[in-house]
């Protein structure tokens, strides 16, 4: 029989902080390129600008909804309490920091306008409701589903979203400015849904991690036993 894999809960997985490093640096040259190159505003200083940040973002917020499964499997025996605390801390300070970064940084703006940093942890807190229901079937295409239909709600939406903002500067400067919740909270949502979904298949090779709150991937194989009894095993020779 072989051993079934290990991975010590300090564990990194390696792939996954390449491209989280891929991300964040795209997202510092964006942030920072503006100051570092010439004034001028050419071709060469824009594509740099915003190619980085059509992609450097958009990955990072796929990434936050990936590696939320991920995180928890380090804390099987957290409980579903812990997963709510642990989620909405989480998100909470996201968005405290956001403000506080513009409150330090863009003083001529309000504190409270929305940002990358604030959707990211508007994105946690609002992953927490699927995540209690991902181990049901077929709840990861519906999530998929939804978050595509989110998206698409605001692309055939965009003309009249423009024309609503003049009227509601607050809400707007606060939940529809930059990387806004609506409609960038659906790469969390695509980003967990497809997390989980890698998870579940990897499990084996994090020795039965969990696979749903409260009940790691050994109690999810007995369940079906204790409601029909002993399933028949193959005999090996």
């Amino acid at each position: 029989m072989a051993a079934a894999v290990e991975r010590g809960p300090a564990e990194r997985l390696q792939f996954l902080d390449a491209v989280r490093g891929f991300a964040l640096l795209l997202m510092i040259v964006n942030h920072t390129g503006r100051w570092w190159q010439d004034g001028a505003m050419g071709w060469p200083r824009y594509n740099l600008i915003y190619g980085s940040m059509v992609v450097g973002a958009p990955l990072f917020l796929f990434l936050v909804g990936f590696c939320l499964p991920l995180s928890f499997a380090r804390r099987p025996d957290a409980g579903r309490a812990g997963v709510v605390t642990k989620f909405l801390s989480r998100g909470i300070r996201l968005v405290l920091a956001s403000w506080l970064l513009n409150f330090l940084i863009f003083r001529d703006e309000p504190f409270w306008e929305g940002g990358v940093l604030q959707t990211i942890g508007l994105g946690i807190i609002l992953s927490l409701p699927p995540m209690l229901a991902l181990h049901r079937r077929g709840s990861r295409a519906a999530l998929v589903a939804i978050a595509l239909g989110a998206y698409a709600l605001f692309s055939v939406s965009y003309a009249q979203v423009l024309a609503w903002l003049p009227a509601h500067p607050v809400i707007g400067r606060t939940f529809l400015f930059e990387f806004a919740p609506w409609p960038w909270i659906s790469l969390v949502w695509i980003g967990l849904a497809l997390g989980w979904t890698w998870f579940a298949l990897s499990s084996i090779a994090f020795g039965g991690r969990l696979l749903r709150f409260g009940a790691t991937a050994e109690a999810l194989e007995r369940e079906p036993e204790r409601q029909t009894g002993p399933r028949p095993r193959a005999a090996v020779r």
